[in-house]
């Protein structure tokens, strides 16, 4: 059949026989010879079917779909696995990276879960993730893609599967729990352009596990003269400091690390929530922590308290939490203590002190999941707010 109306670059060679397409009527159809050996059992000498196309371009997509079905049933008559479509490109007829895009093409049409990753990601760009944020999810999906290749594989037994994977691989469940919000945000986007159906919810009622010991714990006061001492010692002042604002302020890293001279006023420290909009807070300065803000501010050669090199999310505390991890852990302290910890240490030693609970809630800067003090109260007054800072005290602390 070669030559008669046969599109010069349309055909190639296959291990099962020859494919190729011929122009037929201003209508491209696709030919698949059948090898001998195979055409008894098959009960014909080839397959034909037209592509419904004139463009040759849009025919070798619709020739390559029906190519997949013609050897996945020789395969099938072979005794074989079916044919996958990942070796398009190295096709005869697929030359010059059509064949790659050919592949995409299909494995798109065919449920590939990792297809629409980049215009998800567009979409969240849109809203108001920040760059960390949307690294992180995209991150996430992407992983989650590549174990479950298509959609139609993703079901509640399979997934719990892979969680309980993730569970014995040592994963903490609260990094199960994030993950799995990720992964089903980009599955409601699936769901909204009629990927998945609707009533295919495979994340819900899983179960994440328990690890002994995952949850954050609380330095106990005379760590935080330990953890000081043992950053000097290694001249790493910065870090030194950080630990000093986040003992007396409850502060996040990521707040501390955002501190300008500005934000340091007669008295008082304004800190600039990164979390909610209870985050933003103003805190009395802690007659220990004072000597340590005015000599930041006083040095500061530019508007922040802290030199620090921004990551490229513009996170300026990333590299400051990674020394306090190796910090922390070479003097002896395990996994559940952070620099996080610091926070929980501030927290618990106003609760012991007596200190009431949503006064505590509104200065660390929760919400005190109440009413009347998230809306209607108003902020404790500055006397209350100091009287309360200052029955925090470090066993054997020295401010400078």
């Amino acid at each position: 059949m070669a030559g008669v109306g046969l599109y010069p670059a349309a055909s190639f060679i296959i291990a099962q026989g020859e494919m190729y397409l011929i122009l037929r009527h201003n209508t491209w159809v696709a030919y698949h010879e059948i090898s001998p050996q195979y055409r008894g059992m098959l009960g014909r000498a080839r397959f034909v079917r037209t592509t419904g196309e004139s463009d040759h371009a849009r025919a070798k997509i619709k020739a390559a779909e029906f190519e997949i079905e013609w050897r996945n049933k020789i395969e099938e008559i072979k005794g074989k696995s079916a044919v996958s479509i990942k070796n398009f490109g190295n096709i005869g007829m697929f030359s010059n990276n059509f064949g790659n895009e050919l592949s995409a093409h299909l494995h798109k049409s065919l449920g590939g879960m990792d297809c629409y990753i980049d215009e998800w990601v567009e979409l969240l760009k849109k809203g108001d993730h920040t760059k960390k944020t949307i690294h992180m999810k995209k991150t996430t999906v992407t992983k989650f893609c590549s174990h479950f290749k298509s959609a139609e594989t993703v079901k509640k037994v399979s997934v719990q599967e892979w969680i309980n994977g993730l569970i014995l691989n040592d994963v903490a469940t609260a990094t199960i729990r994030r993950s799995l919000s990720e992964i089903r945000g980009y599955w409601g986007y699936l769901k909204s352009k009629g990927i998945v159906e609707d009533e295919n919810s495979p994340f819900e009622k899983l179960s994440l596990g328990r690890k002994a010991g995952a949850n954050r714990k609380a330095f106990a006061p005379e760590d935080i003269t330990k953890l000081i001492a043992a950053a000097e010692d290694e001249d790493d002042g910065k870090l030194a400091d950080m630990i000093r604002i986040a003992a007396f302020t409850g502060a996040r890293i990521e707040e501390i690390a955002i501190l300008r001279a500005q934000d340091v006023l007669a008295g008082e420290v304004i800190i600039h929530g990164t979390k909610t909009a209870s985050a933003a807070r103003k805190m009395p300065v802690h007659a220990d922590l004072a000597p340590t803000l005015e000599r930041l501010c006083s040095g500061s050669k530019d508007e922040w308290l802290f030199a620090l090199m921004e990551d490229s999310f513009g996170d300026r505390s990333n590299g400051v939490g990674k020394r306090f991890g190796r910090l922390k852990t070479d003097i002896g302290f395990g996994p559940d203590l952070t620099f996080h910890s610091l926070r929980k240490t501030w927290g618990t030693m106003l609760w012991s002190a007596g200190v009431q609970r949503e006064l505590i809630s509104q200065m660390i800067g929760h919400s005190t999941g109440h009413l009347t003090t998230d809306v209607y109260a108003r902020d404790p007054d500055f006397e209350t707010k100091k009287s309360a800072i200052a029955l925090i005290k470090y066993p054997g602390y020295v401010g400078r």
